[in-house]
């Protein structure tokens, strides 16, 4: 494998990446992979950090919300879009179910053209296919396409799709070809990424060497988890891990895993000498994050957290949202896990998790929402309101003495 990473580097070698790789990759799932390189922290270059620059598309932020199924669906993009996110990736959407309008199509059925600047991720198995998905995405409004070799997620990596292509290269750079390609048939110019993680486990990381094969074929941005497949969520992101990537390609390269915060994004950054973030998982439930990350690492005023009336407006146009789009009975399964996790930090969370799951429509939603999303003096003065008036402790003696 290293030498294959070695063939490709040197400028005399006018062969295309992929032509090089396609007669030495066959060997490589069974031989030592490319070894993390593990560099000094490496220092952002000026106090804040440009934006990023894809082409086709306006300056974004550099930092992005995370595909993530189940959570990024449209309503939820919708939020975090008016909390003042900038580029989004929908939810993965797999692509022999996007083209046979099942199961999953449901993530892409309706049109994205409203959501500018919106990614489309596709997972699947076969290139032919991934490329034909690519172009239904094209056509319902995405603005850019990424293909996902990072879902760790058993259900996925059994199919031999998500992480579990960093295992394949042949497949792997297969579909990345038939995507580039469907791309720029449908599109010209319609930049493409690729979402992976650091390799399939600790004896091969091979992100590096992906990445030098997408940036050959056109693509115009990679994103790497600083973990391998085999650890799920455990354990730390190891960021400088990421840094051999951004080291073996021009291209712009976001880091991914465990950035919570504008101070995690920093760290992140300087380890791995990304040239953005992508944010996950911290922004369940704070969907308002990416912009203040943003912020942080642009050098804009930091956007204030909402207050817990504006928390509670946004949760209320979210779940008419969550509703229409899904219906009554799937919105409110498909919402519940949102509302527990808005209801962090409130006084009585329990309580109104409690309240949320015998809720059987928006009108009980938002009577829950009225009660327990306020400022906790607000909901304090509430209770104290509730509660039953009770007689001062010396009314008894009083009343015994004049009896």
């Amino acid at each position: 494998m290293l030498a294959v990473l070695d063939a490709i580097s040197h400028a005399d070698d006018t062969r295309p990446v992929t032509a090089q790789a396609s007669a030495q990759v066959n060997a490589c799932n069974d031989a030592p992979c490319l070894a993390p390189l593990h560099l000094p922290g490496l220092q952002l270059q000026g106090l804040h950090l440009p934006s990023l620059h894809l082409p086709g598309l306006p300056a974004l932020d550099p930092v992005v919300l995370a595909p993530m199924s189940g959570i990024t669906d449209k309503p939820f993009r919708r939020m975090a879009r008016r909390f003042g996110a900038g580029l989004l990736v929908t939810e993965m959407v797999a692509s022999a179910a996007l083209l046979r309008e099942i199961k999953d199509s449901r993530k892409l059925k309706d049109c994205v053209d409203d959501e500018s600047p919106i990614s489309v991720q596709l997972a699947g198995i076969e290139a032919e296919t991934m490329g034909e998905a690519a172009k239904v995405a094209i056509d319902r409004g995405a603005d850019m396409v990424d293909v996902n070799f990072g879902c760790p997620a058993k259900k996925v990596t059994a199919k031999a799709s998500g992480s579990a292509l960093m295992r394949d290269e042949p497949r792997a750079i297969a579909i990345l070809e038939a995507v580039a390609r469907a791309a720029q048939q449908a599109a010209p110019g319609l930049p493409v990424s690729v979402k992976m993680r650091l390799g399939w486990d600790e004896s091969c990381h091979n992100a590096a060497y992906l990445a030098r094969v997408a940036e050959d074929l056109g693509f115009a941005m990679v994103v790497v988890h600083g973990r391998t497949r085999c650890q799920f969520y455990k354990g730390q992101a190891d960021w400088r891990a990421v840094a051999q990537v951004r080291k073996a390609v021009k291209l712009p390269v976001l880091v991914n895993g465990d950035i919570s915060d504008p101070s995690t994004a920093r760290q992140a950054l300087q380890q791995s000498g990304a040239a953005g973030v992508m944010l996950g998982r911290a922004a369940e439930g704070r969907p308002w994050l990416i912009r203040q990350v943003a912020d942080d690492l642009t050098g804009r005023a930091v956007q204030a957290e909402p207050s817990w009336d504006e928390k509670r407006a946004a949760v209320e146009v979210f779940m008419a949202e969550m509703l229409e789009h899904y219906g009554t009975a799937s919105g409110l399964r498909n919402a519940r896990k949102h509302l527990a996790w808005f209801a962090h930090g409130l006084p009585d969370a329990a309580e109104f998790r409690r309240q949320v799951m015998k809720a059987d429509d928006l009108a009980g939603i938002e009577s829950c929402l009225q009660r327990f999303f306020q400022a906790p003096e607000q909901q304090a003065e509430q209770q104290a309101e509730l509660q039953p008036q009770q007689l001062p402790q010396q009314l008894p003696v009083q009343r015994a003495k004049a009896a």
